[in-house]
């Protein structure tokens, strides 16, 4: 019950789409989310962001 209600509390309070943030609410935004215990999966387990290594990029346009 605790992990839904943190769920739904964190759409809830989220930053909405085209909201423009000042530099330093991005930097802070950015530290807040590597602080995470789940870095790169939100709380809807939806993936965030992805590493991506020069090679497979190259593997992608350089077949």
């Amino acid at each position: 019950m605790n992990d839904y209600i943190a769920k739904v509390l964190s759409k809830c309070s989220s930053i909405k789409s085209g909201f423009k943030l000042e530099k330093l609410q991005q930097e802070s935004l950015v530290n807040d989310l590597f602080a995470c215990k789940e870095s790169n999966i939100s709380p809807f387990d939806k993936i965030i962001f992805k590493i991506v290594s020069t090679d497979s990029i190259k593997k992608m346009f350089f077949k």
